[in-house]
């Protein structure tokens, strides 16, 4: 999870567009008329009602987390459920707990804050940029 690799099935799906997952967008040949319009609608914040979010690096406040998710949990902005958090989990070696989140797009800037509803109560939760470990990727070039 510090690397910042998502887990399919859970953090994404086969109905998922490569825009919407960060990281993947770099993987698609622009040549293909299919993604040049996906990447236009995503950059626009115009994608079809069943793809208007983002995956999102959070960082969660709270006591470290003990457990991994067994179930998605919402994720509030002003009193509404905008979103869900998909995997969470606490960082030993960066000591704070990190997360995945599909936020609407107007809501996955970095430094947004929501709220994580986690069984034990609401977390606070910003939007962080990925991997949450070792971004210039230092420790290979070493």
């Amino acid at each position: 999870m510090e690397a910042g690799i998502f887990n399919y099935g859970n953090d994404m799906d086969v109905t998922n567009n490569p825009f919407e997952v960060t990281g993947l967008e770099r993987l698609v040949e622009l040549g293909d008329d299919n993604a040049r319009s996906s990447r236009d609608r995503r950059s626009s914040g115009s994608l079809p009602t069943a793809s208007e979010a983002s995956s999102s690096g959070s960082g969660c406040g709270g006591e470290p987390l003990t457990m991994w998710l067994e179930d998605f949990w919402p994720v509030t902005s002003a009193g509404r459920e905008v979103g869900r958090l998909t995997s969470a989990a606490y960082s030993p070696r960066l000591r704070f707990n990190m997360g995945y989140a599909w936020l609407p797009i107007d809501l996955s800037a970095m430094g947004t804050r929501v709220l994580a509803m986690s069984p034990g109560g609401p977390l606070d939760a910003e939007v962080v940029p990925l991997p949450f470990w070792d971004p210039a990727k230092a420790v290979p070039k070493a």
